[in-house]
């Protein structure tokens, strides 16, 4: 019998030695997983079709075509641009691609597709469009990118502000509290792009954070700093407000809030993963290019939208002290070794790479599509 028992453990040993190094490899690829799966519903592409989806897509406010290759970048404007510091974040973005191509020597990719420059694409369309950010239970054509923050030097900012806010607030001596600032920018369940109202506002998953701050000011300090979507126009909103907070100030706190805008916040969650404090994220289905690579309890610690479970997981971080260390370490990891300016433009390489293969697939059909 002992020998049958050092069988079968030296077996399971042997499957679970085996089945670890592959899972972390699958993780390890969770970029070409992403792009991956927002490309399998377009098998084939050409640029027919991407002349007709223009004439539709040119009701889109804010959105761009755009031909990238070895002969450099053109980018035609399809309707008003009311975000001109993205449509400059996104050339710079491309030309910092096509000289990262040419200096390893890479091959560059032709490519012709579309470009949301709004906080994520609402429509649907038979093409893909490129888009910062999108809600994976909405059935449509976006196909995440690198979001503007990244390249137009608050990325470069927010590093330095980090370090110097780090080394002034070590873990030890970190509040144990949460601290949040923001706008009223928000959603309700699948609509992105709602106004408040007197009747709706409670809804809205930063006004239960800042009311429930108002309720439990011992463990939340969380206000608005501006008013916008219809909040201005609501006396009570007067109460929510707030004074703004030094960029490094945040950093004495332990604890972070990431709660969804509009949609997924873009530049506030690379600070907040390298502020070496734990960042506490608000379940949700919004997300960005590098989201899939994010593991709830080992980078973050996820929480209800309704802040049902946030006296909870405040008591457990409180009584853990080494392990939320452990997670905010973990974070800050996470964007050293996939967010730096060079896995940043890997993806978007490999990204063109793959769509790419989408119009290759088609160059054996004939001429009708």
């Amino acid at each position: 019998m002992p020998n049958m028992l050092n069988f079968w453990n030296s077996f399971f040993l042997c499957i679970i030695l085996c089945i670890i190094p592959l899972l972390l490899h699958a993780k390890e690829d969770f970029f070409i997983q992403q792009i991956r799966a927002d490309l399998q519903p377009f098998q084939k592409l050409s640029k027919k079709k991407l002349d007709r989806a223009e004439t539709y897509l040119k009701h889109a406010y804010n959105s761009v075509r755009v031909q990238f290759g070895q002969f450099g970048i053109h980018m035609k404007v399809l309707n008003k641009i009311e975000w001109q510091y993205r449509k400059k974040s996104v050339t710079k973005a491309l030309n910092e691609l096509l000289q990262f191509c040419k200096e390893r020597n890479l091959k560059i990719p032709e490519v012709d597709f579309f470009l949301s420059l709004e906080d994520t694409f609402r429509y649907k369309s038979q093409v893909p469009v490129l888009t910062f950010a999108k809600d994976t239970k909405i059935q449509n054509s976006s196909v995440l990118f690198p979001d503007c923050d990244i390249f137009i030097g608050w990325y470069q900012m927010e590093r330095l502000l980090v370090r110097k806010g780090d080394a002034k607030y070590p873990w030890k001596t970190k509040k144990e509290k949460f601290i949040w600032r923001g706008t009223t920018n928000g959603h309700i369940g699948n609509n992105n792009n709602i106004w408040i109202k007197p009747n709706n506002y409670d809804c809205f998953s930063r006004v239960k954070l800042v009311k429930f701050s108002i309720q439990h000011p011992e463990i939340v300090d969380a206000r608005f700093i501006a008013r916008s979507l219809g909040a201005e126009k609501i006396p009570e909103f007067q109460v929510f407000m707030g004074k703004r907070i030094p960029f490094e100030d945040f950093l004495a706190y332990k604890y972070q809030l990431l709660m969804d805008g509009t949609t997924y916040a873009f530049s506030r969650a690379y600070w907040q993963f390298l502020s070496n404090s734990v960042v506490f994220k608000e379940e949700s289905t919004h997300v960005q290019w590098y989201c899939k690579g994010l593991l709830p309890f080992v980078h973050y610690i996820p929480i209800k939208s309704d802040l049902s479970d946030l006296i909870e997981k405040f008591q457990w971080v409180k009584t853990h002290d080494q392990e939320a260390q452990q997670i905010a370490i973990e974070a800050t990891k996470f964007v050293h070794e996939h967010l730096s300016r060079d896995k940043t433009l890997e993806y978007m390489y490999t990204l063109f790479i793959e769509y790419e293969k989408l119009f290759q697939k088609n160059t054996k059909r004939s001429s009708k599509d």
